[in-house]
């Protein structure tokens, strides 16, 4: 028990009226022994054997909102100072190397996904996202999209762009659109050659095999689609489930959904058509969980109020905490082979290691 929590014990004692009163002294020893379980509770969050490590911090220039990994650099969005990059050379203190200056009028990203290639990358502005090519230092067009973008993925091969966003505005929603390079190595893109859209309000997704994506939509669940179908995206199946859902990510065939203060749920995704619901923690420290990422046989979790929890997944039906990573305003995170780094209001870039 820490010193606070028996300091805010005794101070509940302090504030009854005990005398002469033999039923209020029982409800006064039951309220301190809760109480004094709700501690022990949270202090339980700090594992014994925790695999995450908290390796340091430093300050953003403005506000920190997101970060995405590519080798060994770091890139903040951090308003209003468009994309810091940080070298992650020494991960207990990353150093600031260079930034990205938003062209006017778009003054500052509040999210960045980096394309796997290292030549793209999708900024979310306050209007549209753009794609920046990190090649000329600009931005090669904007894909049509609204302010309220949730999460972004983009994949380039072949001389095809494919990008998948989700907005939560309800006419807006989820879209999946591809678009051809006309410029050879000077990347140019024209019209798209295929696009489709989920009109409702969306939150993350997470694309699997088959053209199929996974959508969620906050209270209302997730939505399987089929992605083939040009113009509106096919529904093969809305599942309702607990809690806010917030978020997906695939592993195998399992998906891992973010759902707020109900925590994770893991779903069996073999026939996107028929889910099966396999289990689900509900972590009794977190508050709002808004995001997974899974690698490995872990599932993490961003609590938007206290940081990472780092989950097994090795057995979906029971899934088992182990590891936290507490920071103070959470945002945005990502996880990057042992690293986990956090995007926080207050704290900026931190960096967390992950133990295997």
């Amino acid at each position: 028990m820490t010193l606070s929590c028996f300091f805010l014990t005794f101070n509940g004692f302090q504030g009854l009226n005990l005398a002469g009163n033999t039923v209020k002294l029982r409800v006064l020893v039951l309220l301190a022994v809760i109480a004094l379980a709700g501690c022990a509770e949270r202090q339980d969050a700090n594992l014994t054997g925790n695999v995450l490590v908290n390796l340091g911090s430093v300050p953003a220039r403005g506000v920190a909102l997101d970060v995405d990994v590519q080798g060994n650099l770091a890139y903040l969005a951090d308003r209003p100072y468009g994309i810091g990059i940080y070298d992650l050379s020494n991960p207990a203190a990353p150093a600031l190397v260079d930034s990205i200056v938003m062209p006017l009028p778009y003054v500052y990203a509040d999210g960045i996904t980096l394309e796997s290639s290292g030549l793209l990358a999708l900024l979310h502005t306050e209007n549209p996202i753009q794609v920046y090519s990190f090649q000329t230092g600009g931005v090669l067009f904007l894909p049509p999209s609204s302010s309220g973008i949730y999460e972004s993925e983009a994949h380039y091969s072949q001389d095809i762009l494919t990008l998948a966003y989700s907005d939560r505005g309800a006419a807006d929603g989820f879209t999946f659109v591809k678009y051809q390079n006309t410029g050879g190595d000077t990347l140019q893109f024209g019209s798209s050659l295929f696009s489709t859209r989920y009109v409702a309000s969306t939150y993350g997704f997470a694309l699997g095999a088959n053209d199929v994506a996974f959508v969620t939509l906050d209270l209302e669940g997730f939505v399987s689609l089929d992605l083939s179908i040009s113009g509106f995206a096919g529904v093969l199946t809305v599942m309702n489930l607990p809690g806010r859902v917030r978020d997906a990510a695939l592993s195998g065939s399992v998906l891992c959904l973010a759902a707020g203060y109900e925590g994770l749920h893991t779903v069996e995704v073999t026939d996107p058509a028929n889910p099966i619901y396999l289990g689900s923690l509900r972590i009794e420290n977190s508050r709002d969980i808004e995001r997974v990422i899974v690698a490995d046989g872990r599932a993490y979790l961003l609590d938007a109020l206290d940081g990472v929890f780092a989950v097994d997944i090795t057995n979906p039906t029971n899934p088992e905490l182990i590891g936290t990573l507490l920071t103070a305003n959470p945002n945005q995170f990502t996880v990057a082979g042992d690293l986990v780094l956090v995007a926080d209001d207050d704290m900026g870039l931190v960096v967390g290691q992950i133990l295997f």
